[in-house]
């Protein structure tokens, strides 16, 4: 698993995403609306509430599972340019811009319709 959690770490969007991935499947399965989290303590019972239904933990397990795969490679893992980051958006080595493939397929980055063609 090559995910570069410590860029997304600082990436506020991916905190957004992981906290619908957990929140959303919480109030659907125990039919609240987010206006019903009046209070922190109400938000607490609705989580532990979660945990005891199977139906929402496997919910949460795969919005989250959703939320930390890149759709663009192939496998759970981030391709070579993310890898590269050094800061969310910024590139720590310049050759990751450049058109390649690599022998491990979850790292495999298509650059264009020649690259998609090898693949095949």
């Amino acid at each position: 698993m090559k995910i570069n959690f410590k860029v997304r770490a600082h990436n506020p969007l991916f905190w957004t995403q992981i906290v619908v991935a957990v929140i959303s499947p919480v109030l659907v399965g125990l039919g609240l609306q987010w206006s019903d989290m009046t209070s922190w303590q109400t938000l607490g019972d609705a989580l532990l509430r979660a945990v005891n239904n199977p139906v929402i933990v496997v919910a949460i397990i795969a919005s989250v599972w959703t939320a930390l795969t890149d759709p663009t490679t192939k496998g759970f893992c981030d391709s070579t340019r993310a890898l590269s980051y050094t800061a969310p958006g910024v590139l720590g080595n310049p050759v990751a811009d450049e058109p390649h493939n690599t022998a491990d397929d979850c790292t495999t980055v298509v650059t264009s319709d020649k690259d998609k063609d090898q693949m095949k």
